[in-house]
């Protein structure tokens, strides 16, 4: 039995480790897609309201990957990388675009996160396993009026609403730029009229925001 067990732990082991491992990198890669997709919103937001520009957007991005991505020991740092982008045509894929003369105007943002993930069997696993790279592209679509503008360098709520308190913004949007999970809150039979109301960490409480909301 010791001879046997002596034979099979080294396999046991690694098949344990090679389970962490890949459990590491799903939980890993769904913080890293999580991220890039706020940041793209974010990014296209900024462009809708203060213009574009490319260290403009890289340096916002960079941020909101910084604020939402914590490194575990070993973890090789996260690239960012931003992309102006446009559509090729109407419903058509989106192709590089920029501020030059004769390009594309930039309709959207593409966002690239590239990560290597420390593996406990680094000597087994293979590179699907540790380098992880994910994206997200945001469009602007239409353009409306910007009524209501939250932002916040350190995440947390940006807007909230309670004690019936309401903002009618029938004509133009409500923006909330916090990649914190309620950094829109609104509760006490508040309510938020608005034409496309918008939020890049998420919403928490009282269903009660009419027109279009994300």
């Amino acid at each position: 039995m010791v001879v046997i067990f002596a034979l099979v732990a080294p396999v046991l082991l690694g098949i344990i480790g090679l389970g962490v491992d890949y459990t590491s990198w799903v939980l890993q890669r769904t913080t890293l897609q999580q991220a890039a997709d706020a940041a793209a919103l974010a990014v296209m937001s900024d462009i809708q309201v203060a213009g574009a520009s490319q260290q403009r957007m890289q340096s916002l991005a960079r941020s909101y990957v910084d604020g939402t991505v914590k490194l575990e020991r070993g973890d090789g740092p996260v690239s960012v990388v931003t992309l102006a982008v446009a559509r090729e045509r109407s419903g058509g894929p989106f192709v590089p675009a920029g501020w030059t003369p004769g390009a594309r105007a930039p309709t959207g943002v593409k966002v690239t996160l590239t990560q290597r993930k420390h593996a406990i069997m680094s000597r087994l696993v293979t590179p699907h396993l540790t380098d992880i790279t994910v994206s997200a592209t945001a469009e602007a679509v239409g353009s409306s009026k910007l009524c209501v503008l939250g932002l916040a360098s350190r995440g947390g709520t940006t807007i909230q609403l309670k004690d019936n308190a309401r903002i009618d913004a029938d004509d133009c949007v409500v923006y909330s730029l916090s990649p914190y999970a309620g950094g829109l809150a609104a509760s006490e039979q508040s309510v938020i009229a608005a034409t496309r109301t918008c939020t890049v960490g998420g919403f928490q409480g009282d269903n009660r925001i009419s027109g279009r909301f994300r």
